[in-house]
Protein backbone atom coordinates (compact mmCIF):
# COMPACT_ATOMS: atom_id res chain seq x y z
CA UNK A 1 0.00 0.00 0.00
CA UNK A 2 1.27 3.45 -0.96
CA UNK A 3 -0.49 6.36 0.74
CA UNK A 4 -0.99 9.38 -1.53
CA UNK A 5 -2.97 11.54 0.90
CA UNK A 6 -3.72 10.96 4.58
CA UNK A 7 -6.66 12.97 5.86
CA UNK A 8 -9.70 14.00 3.86
CA UNK A 9 -9.85 12.49 1.35
CA UNK A 10 -7.84 9.38 2.17
CA UNK A 11 -6.09 8.27 -1.04
CA UNK A 12 -3.94 5.19 -1.41
CA UNK A 13 -2.72 2.77 -4.11
CA UNK A 14 -2.73 -1.02 -3.89
CA UNK A 15 -0.80 -3.20 -6.31
CA UNK A 16 -1.13 -6.93 -6.95
CA UNK A 17 0.82 -8.37 -9.85
CA UNK A 18 0.22 -6.11 -12.85
CA UNK A 19 -2.90 -4.40 -11.46
CA UNK A 20 -2.87 -1.11 -9.54
CA UNK A 21 -5.99 0.26 -7.86
CA UNK A 22 -6.26 3.79 -6.44
CA UNK A 23 -8.80 4.04 -3.60
CA UNK A 24 -10.26 7.44 -2.67
CA UNK A 25 -12.41 7.71 0.48
CA UNK A 26 -14.18 10.87 1.64
CA UNK A 27 -16.27 10.16 4.77
CA UNK A 28 -16.93 13.85 5.39
CA UNK A 29 -20.19 15.51 4.30
CA UNK A 30 -18.22 18.19 2.42
CA UNK A 31 -16.55 17.90 -0.99
CA UNK A 32 -12.75 17.71 -0.82
CA UNK A 33 -10.10 18.65 -3.43
CA UNK A 34 -8.30 15.70 -4.99
CA UNK A 35 -4.56 15.23 -5.29
CA UNK A 36 -3.38 14.34 -8.82
CA UNK A 37 -4.91 10.91 -9.56
CA UNK A 38 -6.01 9.18 -12.74
CA UNK A 39 -7.37 5.85 -13.95
CA UNK A 40 -10.41 4.01 -15.22
CA UNK A 41 -13.43 4.06 -12.88
CA UNK A 42 -14.05 0.58 -11.42
CA UNK A 43 -16.42 1.35 -8.55
CA UNK A 44 -18.21 4.32 -7.07
CA UNK A 45 -20.32 4.77 -3.96
CA UNK A 46 -21.99 8.16 -3.50
CA UNK A 47 -21.66 10.99 -6.00
CA UNK A 48 -17.99 10.26 -6.71
CA UNK A 49 -15.56 12.61 -8.48
CA UNK A 50 -16.40 15.81 -10.37
CA UNK A 51 -14.51 19.02 -11.18
CA UNK A 52 -11.27 17.99 -9.45
CA UNK A 53 -12.86 17.03 -6.16
CA UNK A 54 -14.53 14.07 -4.50
CA UNK A 55 -18.04 14.72 -3.31
CA UNK A 56 -19.03 14.19 0.31
CA UNK A 57 -19.74 10.67 1.58
CA UNK A 58 -18.14 9.04 -1.47
CA UNK A 59 -15.76 6.19 -2.26
CA UNK A 60 -14.09 5.69 -5.65
CA UNK A 61 -11.84 2.91 -7.00
CA UNK A 62 -9.72 3.69 -10.06
CA UNK A 63 -7.66 1.17 -12.04
CA UNK A 64 -4.38 2.17 -13.59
Amino acid sequence: IEFINIGYPLVYKRTAGEQTITVIINPSAESQPLPEVSGKLLYRFGEGIADGEIKGMSVVYLEG
